[in-house]
């Protein structure tokens, strides 16, 4: 139990990396919990932003410019091991254009599919 315990702070640190993906951008990760998170992101492109929050729920933040609304939803997770704080989290931001999702993205070291309900 004690090896398991030492072993605990690295799984951790490991899952602290920090990713930040826009849906334009091209890059390639080995984590395929966040490939799988991308996927799920992009299923919701061309669908309606009543569809996104009847999923989702309502957004932590709204935010509109011109003729673009920004929906931001916020997940953090705060653990102590060993008396060390870790603060997991991960924010995705939709970007909304006339009612329809055109564009995402988000940045987190907690961004997987299991993080919000999607189709």
């Amino acid at each position: 139990m004690k090896k398991l315990l030492y072993l605990l702070p690295i799984f951790v640190l490991s899952a602290c990396s920090n990713h930040s993906v826009k849906n334009s951008q091209k890059i390639s990760l080995s984590d395929s919990k966040q490939v799988k998170y991308e996927q799920s992101l992009q299923n919701w492109k061309d669908k309606t932003e009543e569809q996104l929050i009847k999923k989702w729920g309502n957004p932590t933040k709204t935010t509109v410019s011109g003729n673009k609304k920004y929906l931001l939803y916020k997940k953090e997770d705060i653990f102590s091991v060993n008396g060390s704080s870790y603060n997991l989290y991960c924010n995705t931001t939709f970007t909304i254009k006339n009612g329809i999702v055109a564009d995402w993205k988000y940045k987190g070291n907690n961004c997987d599919k299991a993080t919000y309900v999607v189709e």
